[in-house]
């Protein structure tokens, strides 16, 4: 994950654009239901050091990693959305 798509997701967590607010919402809220199923979820680590929720697989943390459209689950359990915010009021 580059450095820009980690800042874009703490910004996406606490200040979220507005025009893709419910967007990003509703997208973390779905790529977190997957996580938590996962496997390579920190929360079955026994003696994690970390203190967040965490991907084991790639170490990003969950809250932000799900708030950047453009990432994608390094194991293939969710995919990068590609949003157009111009054309997004046209639907």
């Amino acid at each position: 994950m580059s450095w820009t798509n980690i800042i874009t997701g703490w910004r996406n967590h606490f200040i979220p654009p507005e025009e893709l607010k419910e967007v990003i919402k509703q997208v973390s809220e779905e790529r977190l239901t997957i996580c938590e199923q996962c496997p390579l979820h920190s929360k079955h680590l026994k003696n994690s050091l970390r203190p967040d929720a965490h991907c084991t697989s790639c170490g990003c943390t969950l809250i932000m990693k799900t708030k950047v459209l453009a990432e994608q689950c390094p194991t293939g359990k969710w995919k990068a959305i590609d949003i157009n915010i111009n054309n997004q009021n046209e639907h």
